[in-house]
């Protein structure tokens, strides 16, 4: 998977490390996040690679201008989001 994630990121110009910082200080600076910021610290020491493909997946939605939003539900897990591929039209 980090051979995929390096590559997505070498096409784009920045860096796997880059994605990965953007992608905890969105989640840190936004309160409505905290649950899924601490959620995220632990996948990152459990299991880094979860970690950076959540990280890279939020990225490239926002690249493609989806405007993904978190969905994902505490007690169950999972990185979920939840993206505006039209005006007013949601999918998960």
């Amino acid at each position: 998977m980090k051979d995929v994630c390096n590559e997505t990121a070498s096409q784009t110009g920045v860096s796997l490390d880059e994605i990965v910082e953007f992608y905890w200080r969105f989640l840190s600076r936004n309160k409505e996040y905290a649950t899924h910021f601490e959620q995220f610290k632990k996948r990152w020491t459990s299991d880094q690679k979860a970690a950076e493909a959540e990280a890279v997946v939020f990225s490239l939605l926002r690249a493609e201008k989806l405007n993904p939003d978190i969905y994902e539900d505490p007690s169950t897990g999972g990185p979920d989001f939840a993206v505006r591929h039209r005006p007013m039209s949601r999918f998960s």
